[in-house]
Order: structure tokens, then sequence, then C-alpha cells
């Protein structure tokens, strides 16, 4: 007889259920589609954030940490100071950030007080309430109309720090000059080394499309660096099909967000604009939630969607047609 660890047997239920209980994302940009409103908008503040073991609050704070052995600070709580991009340092010019090791969140704040910035990767999934640790930072940085036009944007940033160099892939090789402009038009992104963690900035992130960012900016929130911080639709996306099981897990905790935003305002909703909800996500319990709208014709439209995805072979969308008990519990190989 075969013997399964008990780890082994709880990975494998939650693997079955997790290939029926995926939700369909749509990349419905392009579309004129105006952000889906949020019942309780957070504090237009900074990331409430911590990196690699730090426990960040429930709601964010004016400021994040980074609380790693050097107890440095990431994410620095300064108000947002608009500049003239001046090209260049004069000769004898001092850099502006010439003691210490500059933090990422300084480089962050100086990058977004010139060009438009949005937080990705772990760092906005943490502002979105997840606690979990993280050993860099993501940004995405406007794409500008060209490469080069990108290239020289940051290249003009890492001039008012001292140390720093840029770095791609494959093997995170070092990069200069013309170099730059070739990462970021095929490798899509450069890495920061010399700040007290690696910043990783995109000019097109996993999954979307460069011309995507205006759409993307607007729907998020804007933070006190300057920053700003993506509706959680649109930071799943940039998780989608990296075989990462962080990127699952923070996908899991961003589409709890969702839901609990579509349970508080499906009841209300019309149903254009439950259709424009079930536009950008749509899954079993979503639907569950319009079924029991006021409106015969959002119940109607939630049984048809319940029916195309039965079709395609959903177990919870076939148990709430056939009003069953949904099977959450699913089988696990016997110990």
């Amino acid at each position: 007889m075969a013997h399964f660890h008990w780890g082994d047997r709880i990975r494998a239920g939650l693997e079955l259920i997790s290939a029926f209980a995926k939700p369909r994302l749509r990349l419905a940009f392009g579309r004129g589609l105006s952000p889906i409103p949020h019942p309780d908008p957070a504090p237009q503040g900074g990331l409430g954030v911590s990196f690699a073991h730090g426990t960040p609050p429930p709601q964010a704070p004016a400021s994040t940490t980074f609380q790693n052995h050097r107890q440095q600070r990431a994410l620095d709580p300064q108000p947002l100071v608009r500049r003239r991009v001046l090209g260049n340092r004069m000769p004898g010019q001092r850099n502006r950030h010439q003691m210490g090791t500059p933090t990422a969140g300084q480089f962050i704040t100086e990058l977004a007080s010139r060009h438009r910035v949005l937080v990705i990767g772990g760092l906005a999934v943490i502002a979105h309430g997840f606690n979990r640790p993280t050993k860099d930072a993501d940004v995405w940085l406007e794409p500008m109309d060209t490469p080069s036009a990108w290239a020289d944007a940051l290249e003009i940033v890492c001039l008012q720090f001292s140390g720093l160099s840029l770095h791609t892939l494959p093997d995170w090789r070092k990069v200069t000059g013309p170099e730059i402009a070739t990462a970021a038009e095929e490798v899509g992104m450069v890495r920061v080394l010399g700040l007290d963690c690696p910043l990783d900035i995109f000019r097109q992130p996993n999954e979307f499309p460069s011309d995507c960012f205006d759409e993307v900016y607007e729907r998020g929130t804007t933070n006190s660096d300057g920053t700003r911080l993506p509706d959680p639709l649109d930071l799943i996306i940039t998780k989608l099909n990296t075989g990462r099981d962080k990127d699952l897990d923070d996908s899991r905790h961003l589409e709890s967000i969702i839901r609990h935003r579509y349970r508080t305002l499906i009841p209300s909703a019309s149903l254009d604009e439950v259709r424009h909800m079930f536009d950008r996500f749509l899954d079993w319990e979503v639907c569950q939630m319009a079924l029991g709208s006021p409106s015969q014709d959002v119940r109607n439209f939630a049984t048809d969607c319940l029916r195309e995805m039965a079709s395609e072979g959903d177990p919870f969308s076939q148990a709430l047609l056939e009003d069953r008990k949904i099977p959450y519990q699913s089988p696990i190989p016997p110990p």
C-alpha cells in the first residue's frame, strides 16, 4: 500500500479544488471600462507594508519599513515633491543621495517625483493586506514612447544615487548604455542593484502589454510617496502563469478581496453593472452571490453563466444548478 505524508494529501486536495475553482480573469483593456468601485476605499496613504520578517498592519499607515538585519527604511514617508528633469548633473555636482546605502524607497520616491510609477509584486500584495515576506521591490515605470526614452529616464534617476548598477536576464548580467533600452524591449525589465534591496523596474510586466499602463494607473489608488497601488484585479494578472507557489497564494488573497467587494456591490447592482463586474472577474462564488439578487434579470444572467461554466466541467457550478451541496471536500488519497 502506498504511504502518503499528510502534507501531500492536503496539497493534492487543494490542487484538485483549484483546478476547478479558478476564476475567469479577463483583460478588459481598451474597452472603455471604468474601474469596479470599492465600497470601502483604503486611506490614501503610503504603503503600509514590511519586507522579510515584517508583520504588516491590517490597514496601510503612512510609511513602509524594511525590517531585515539592517533595520533600514524601504519607503520613506516623504511628501510628494514634483521636480523638473534637468538632465545629467553638472561637473562637480554631488549626488542628492551620497551618504550611506540608498534605500529602495528613496529611489522609488525619486522616480515617482519625475514619472508615473505603479508598485507591483510582493509589496503591492502586502499593501492589499496579505502578511507575507518579500526580499525585493517591484515597480512598473510608465513605458514612455520608446524603450530608449524609458532607459534614458531611468538612467537620469540612477545618476542621483551613488554606486548603483543595472542588470537584466539572463543571469542578471550588467547592462549599460544602449543595452538598457534593449533589455527594456526584449526582457521588459531591469534590476537596480546597490540599494538596500534589489529593485526590479518593469516596462512591461507579466501578461500586460505596455500600452495598458494608462488604464491600470487610472484604476490604482495614490500613495503618499507619489506611486500608485494597482487594483487587485489588475495585480492578479501580473501573477498569472508564473508557475510560482507564492504567486498562487498572492492570487488567492487578491481574489478574496474581489469577492468581498462583489458581495457588497452585487445586491444593489443593475444588470449592466453585474455584466461589467463579471466581464472582469467570474467564478461560481460570484455567481452564487448574484443568485440572491432582488433582480430577476441578474439572477437569470448568473444562471446562464453557471450553465456555461458547468458545461466546461466545473463541478461547483453544476452543484449550484442542481441545488446540491458544494463539493468542498475533494477526494484525498488514503493514509
